[in-house]
């Protein structure tokens, strides 16, 4: 779940979206499948996607090892757990 404050249509909304984390072309993405602002129904529908543009995430993993890639991701109750995949990474404390 994602909660935000954005602007849309003139105003401050708060929004909470709730997504997937997926990884693409080595970075992680939290792409929002609902969204809900506190308003009408038709609102929501209305402005959802101005609001998903706003919420979506694009994150990539900065700090590893040099061949090091992102290779998947699974959403777990205390975090993400992740995949990676190298050739000759060399690992230095």
């Amino acid at each position: 779940m994602v909660v935000r404050t954005v602007e849309a249509l003139g105003r401050e909304l708060r929004v909470i979206a709730t997504g997937t984390v997926e990884v693409e072309a080595g970075r992680l993405v939290v792409e929002p499948r609902s969204i809900d602002f506190g308003g009408p129904d038709f609102l929501s529908d209305a402005t959802a996607a101005v609001v998903r543009r706003l919420v979506a995430i694009e994150h990539d993993i900065e700090g590893l090892p040099e061949g090091l890639v992102l290779q998947d991701v699974a959403v777990q109750g205390d975090g993400f757990r992740a995949r990676l995949l190298g050739e000759d990474v060399q690992l230095v404390p």
